[in-house]
């Protein structure tokens, strides 16, 4: 578990300017930096595994199509932010990766678990680099130590104070109640809820704390005073290692 602990991660890949994120390009440009890469998958209407973080494409590509309901034959021409850019499957991305940095991968998926899950871990069985899986979704870190224990896996969190979930369940994810069961080998915690007890007592106990996501000098003195790593955007590698 070093590399968690200690190399920081580049979130959706070293992306900007005209290189959009969860690209092939964005992990290019974070390997030639020799930075880990935090990436985000989601399963697409035939069960293939796409590198992609909203539920939707809108934000990213202008198309109104929810990834779910929509086949790799389409999504695989779709241009990501207007540039030459479109959107890989997680094969293509660990074929470039291929152990030259490691990778954080967290599964887009907030029902039970399903076939992302057991797909994920099927590809990931033929890969020789280092990765850890994390998910916001507390069942997907149980079923993942259940079913995949040799797999480092990680509870992401936050207070979740202007996100539009209900109470009891804010109150569970924000105070990591679900660990108990869950069994996390790591926390990755939202910078601006940081400090805050419940994360700092499982520190305290040994569990690494990553922070998400620091983009301003600020946010990076504080990920290093109150955790052990933290994932970045808008930061250019030179502030990282100062």
């Amino acid at each position: 578990m070093n590399w968690i602990k200690s190399k920081p991660i580049a979130h959706r890949g070293l992306h900007g300017y005209e290189i959009p994120e969860n690209s092939i390009a964005a992990f290019e440009n974070a390997l030639s930096f020799n930075l880990p890469i935090e990436l985000d998958v989601q399963l697409t209407n035939d069960k293939q595994i796409i590198v992609f973080h909203d539920d939707n494409f809108l934000r990213l590509t202008g198309i109104d199509e929810f990834v779910n309901h929509t086949n790799w034959e389409s999504i695989k021409q779709y241009p990501i932010s207007n540039t030459s850019q479109t959107i890989p499957l997680l094969s293509d991305v660990l074929d470039l990766v291929n152990g030259k940095v490691p990778l954080l991968i967290e599964t887009k998926n907030f029902s039970r678990p399903n076939a992302l899950e057991e797909n994920l871990v099927d590809i990931l069985k033929s890969y020789k680099g280092e990765f850890a899986v994390q998910s916001f979704n507390p069942l997907a870190v149980r079923w993942l130590k259940n079913n995949a224990p040799d797999i480092m896996c990680g509870q992401i969190s936050a207070r979740f104070r202007e996100i539009p979930v209900p109470l009891h369940y804010k109150y569970i994810l924000r105070n990591l109640t679900l660990n108990f069961t869950a069994k996390p080998h790591f926390i990755n915690y939202n910078i601006d809820d940081l400090p805050y007890i419940p994360v700092e007592l499982y520190r305290n106990h040994g569990l690494p704390i990553l922070a998400w996501t620091v983009k301003t000098k600020a946010q990076l003195f504080k990920a290093r005073e109150l955790c052990d790593n933290f994932v970045f955007e808008k930061l250019s590698p030179e502030d990282i290692v100062k």
